[in-house]
């Protein structure tokens, strides 16, 4: 299985379903802080999508809500966690807009492909639910079909097609281009925003 539960509580929460207030990267939540859970579907996202990134001093990056108003803002980790909530004079105290980095060469890894085996991909630093979100080039997805066999390449489409076991649908990651350092590289985002890719050491 590639991919999280339909619905699933983003890293932060423990496998019984209680909330884990420790293990917050901006440290332990004080008893009776109202937070709640930032949940994905399963579908893929529109990884294009613009968001509104701010970072802090520390270079802590979130995502400010769309539910946010002119007095409050809701704002999460980029890539999911819990929500929280401050005024908008106190979170531009604390944050300012920012990018993510540039798309680079990085190493990605699976649990369903073999013991060390590691592919190389683009990415830029975004995650979904803590987890990669590569684009790779039709060489490298290539290498991926072996150890995958619901995943095929469609040249009709110019797409990587992967087949649900138990359902009548099926994925399409079509051809993306990605400018690099004035460069165009085609690339195609197979379980990006949906598969739990890891960076590899």
């Amino acid at each position: 299985m590639y991919w999280m539960r339909p619905l699933m509580g983003v890293i932060y929460a423990s496998t019984t379903g209680s909330v884990d207030t420790h293990n917050h990267p901006e440290g332990p939540l004080p008893q009776g802080v109202g937070v709640r859970l930032l949940f994905k579907e399963r579908k893929m996202e529109n990884t294009q999508a613009p968001m509104q990134l701010f970072a802090d001093e520390a270079g802590h990056m979130v995502e400010v809500m769309q539910t946010s108003t002119a007095e409050t803002v809701e704002f999460a980790p980029q890539g999911g966690g819990f929500i929280r909530k401050a005024s908008r004079v106190e979170f531009e105290r604390r944050f300012k807009p920012a990018k993510l980095p540039a798309f680079s060469l990085v190493a990605i890894g699976a649990d369903w492909l073999p013991d060390g085996m590691k592919v190389q991909a683009y990415a830029n630093g975004r995650r979904w639910n803590g987890w990669a979100m590569p684009y790779f080039t039709i060489e490298e997805a290539r290498s991926l079909l072996e150890f995958m066999p619901g995943l095929r390449y469609d040249s009709a489409r110019d797409a990587f097609i992967n087949a649900h076991e138990d359902q009548a649908e099926e994925d399409v990651y079509p051809a993306v281009t990605l400018v690099i350092g004035g460069i165009s590289i085609k690339t195609y985002a197979i379980g990006t925003g949906c598969w739990c890719w890891y960076l590899a050491e």
